[in-house]
């Protein structure tokens, strides 16, 4: 079992960009990643192993939010508990809100902790991603569709590649 840690700075927030991209990992609508799963299983719609397929998907789904659920109860709530945090040294106690972290450190003040805003914003800037990525999901959709036709079909490019060269063609 994890060792329950003190609560974290700013843990309403964190815990709310963890859950939106728990939902955008897991596939839950109406982010991203359940665009995505939707084509997976569009794709695989005409294959003779498209139960399986599903089966595949759906169920690792399942137990991906089942994870993710878990992960965040345990971080954002349960390392809050009165009582779940282990007896710690006196040490910290003894200083007066201040914590030794090695022998030979300087003693600093819990408060001096370094800022978490460039965490903050740059989590904020892949969630903004996450959910642009969602609206313009059909444009996005069409430029990869036209990759893949490129790429199942090399002979325009080798033609475009090669009729440029000279004594080619």
């Amino acid at each position: 079992m994890a060792d329950p840690r003190a609560p974290i700075a700013h843990a309403g927030l964190i815990g709310v960009l963890f859950f939106a991209a728990a939902v955008a990992v897991t596939g839950m609508p109406p982010l991203s990643g359940f665009v995505g799963k939707l084509l997976v299983l569009q794709a695989t719609a005409g294959s003779p192993q498209w139960v399986v397929i599903w089966a595949v998907v759906l169920v690792t789904s399942l137990i991906a939010i089942a994870g993710m659920m878990r992960a965040g109860s345990l971080v954002f709530w349960k390392a809050t508990e009165v009582g779940a945090a282990p007896a710690r040294s006196t040490a910290a106690g003894a200083q007066g809100g201040r914590i030794k972290l090695e022998p030979d450190e300087q003693v600093q003040d819990v408060g001096d902790a370094p800022s978490h805003g460039l965490a903050l914003v740059s989590v904020g800037a892949l969630l903004g991603g996450l959910v642009l990525l969602t609206v313009f999901a059909g444009p996005v959709t069409e430029y990869a569709q036209g990759v893949a036709a490129q790429l199942l079909d090399p002979a325009a490019y080798i033609d475009a590649v090669l009729i440029r060269q000279e004594g080619v063609r």
